[in-house]
């Protein structure tokens, strides 16, 4: 079922703006959770690319740069 909520991933996604998908594990058998995430996700359409940690490194740095300016993240 489509709800607001999905609608509002969906738009998010349409505005380019960085989404990231967490577990909010504090125990490493918490990641399990992080399914719940990447669901939520499906639900508003994202894909891959629309998701900041699901990026190759390479491409979070560019994305990243692109939101702090010219010096970019820290290496």
């Amino acid at each position: 079922m489509w709800n607001a909520r999905d609608a509002g991933r969906w738009r998010a996604s349409r505005l380019a703006a960085l989404i990231a998908i967490s577990s909010d594990a504090h125990h490493g058998t918490d990641l399990r959770w992080l399914t719940l995430g990447v669901d939520q996700a499906r639900r508003g359409w994202l894909q891959a690319g629309d998701v900041l940690n699901a990026l190759p490194l390479r491409q979070l740095r560019k994305r990243l740069a692109s939101t702090m300016g010219t010096r970019g993240p820290a290496t």
